[in-house]
C-alpha cells in the first residue's frame, strides 16, 4: 500500500495489525512497561516488553478485547467485517468443529456470536452520535508511524489520524465505565498519556510539524448497557510531561543498549503518611506514651 507520508524523517504506513506488531522497532508499550514511578525507569521490563509473547492471556479477557476488535473495525474499516471477521455460531470452544472453524478462517478475528452481537449493539447505539461523527471525520483510520527517536527506530500504530486538521484520536473500550474519575483513572493506570505524548512527537517529526500544533483526544466508548461515550483531550501540560517521561525511558533503554548492560531494578525508598490521610485522622492527638 502507498504511504501516507514517506520521507527522510520517516513513513505513515496503513498497514494491518499482524503486520505492524510484527515490526522490529521499539513501540510505546514497550517503553510503558519500563516507567517506574514518576521518574524511575526499568530497562529490563522495556527489553521484557519488545522481545516478550503474549500467550498466556485469560479466554475472557481476550474475549473483551475481541468485542473492543469488532467496534474498532466497525467504526473505522467496516468495509473489513466481511472479509477480516468469522463468526463461531456453535457452542463450546473445543472439539473437531472448533478446530476445523479456527483452521478454515486462520488470520480472520474469530469471535463468539455473543461477542459480536454485543459489539454490533455498542455500534448501534453510538455510531449516528455527533460527537462521534465529529471526532472520526476526515480521518484516515489505524497509521503506523515508522520514524527514528533519539537515534533508535520507533513505530506507533494510531487508530485515526486527520492530516489536514491536526487531529490524532485512540478509540478505547471499555468495561470500566466512562465517568471523568474512571477514565482518568484508566488514562493513569495504563499510561495513555505517555503512549499519546509519543504518538504526538513522532507524526510531528514525519509530517515536518510542531509537536504543540496536533490536538489529542481519547475516545472512551462504554462497552456495558447503555452505554455512551466520553471525549476525553490531553492537555498541553500532560502530553508534555508524558513525553518527558517516555524521552527519559528511551535514553536509558537506549543507554543499556549501547553497552549491553541491563541492571537489575533495584531501588531504595521510604513511606510517609499522604496529607489526606492527616486530615481523615481529624487531628487527633494521641498521646503514644500513655
Amino acid at each position: 500500500m502507498k504511504p501516507l507520508r514517506n520521507n527522510r524523517r520517516g513513513q505513515l504506513l496503513q498497514i494491518a495489525a499482524d503486520e505492524y506488531h510484527a515490526r522490529p522497532e521499539i513501540n510505546p508499550s514497550s517503553l510503558a512497561a519500563g516507567l517506574v514511578g514518576p521518574a524511575e525507569t526499568d530497562v529490563r521490563a522495556i527489553r521484557a516488553a519488545l522481545t516478550g509473547s503474549d500467550q498466556s492471556r485469560a479466554q475472557s479477557s481476550q474475549d473483551r478485547m475481541d468485542r473492543g476488535t469488532a467496534v474498532h473495525m466497525m467504526l473505522l474499516q467496516p468495509e473489513r467485517l466481511e472479509s477480516d471477521v468469522a463468526v463461531w455460531t456453535g457452542g463450546r470452544r473445543s472439539g473437531g468443529a472448533w478446530d476445523e472453524f479456527q483452521e478454515e478462517h486462520a488470520g480472520k478475528l474469530v469471535m463468539r456470536a455473543q461477542d459480536f452481537d454485543q459489539a454490533a449493539d455498542v455500534y448501534a447505539a453510538i455510531y449516528r452520535h455527533d460527537m462521534l461523527l465529529g471526532a472520526l471525520q476526515n480521518i484516515h483510520a489505524e497509521v503506523a508511524i515508522i520514524t527514528r527517536d533519539d537515534r533508535l527506530p520507533v513505530r506507533g500504530m494510531v487508530d485515526a489520524i486527520d492530516l489536514r486538521g491536526r487531529r490524532i484520536v485512540d478509540i478505547k473500550t471499555t468495561d470500566a465505565g466512562i465517568s471523568h474519575d474512571q477514565c482518568e483513572r484508566t488514562i493513569r493506570s495504563l499510561k495513555y498519556r505517555e503512549k499519546m505524548s509519543c504518538y504526538r512527537r513522532w507524526l510531528a517529526r514525519v509530517t515536518n510539524t510542531r509537536s504543540e500544533s496536533w490536538r489529542c483526544w481519547n475516545l472512551f466508548i462504554s462497552m456495558q448497557p447503555p452505554y455512551g461515550i466520553r471525549l476525553v483531550e490531553f492537555t498541553t501540560t500532560a502530553l508534555e510531561w508524558g513525553e518527558s517521561r517516555m524521552l527519559r525511558a528511551l535514553r536509558a533503554y537506549r543507554d543499556a543498549l549501547k553497552a549491553d548492560a541491563w541492571p537489575l531494578y533495584a531501588v531504595r525508598s521510604d513511606v510517609d503518611v499522604a496529607p489526606w490521610e492527616d486530615e481523615l485522622m481529624g487531628g487527633l492527638n494521641i498521646d503514644f506514651a500513655a
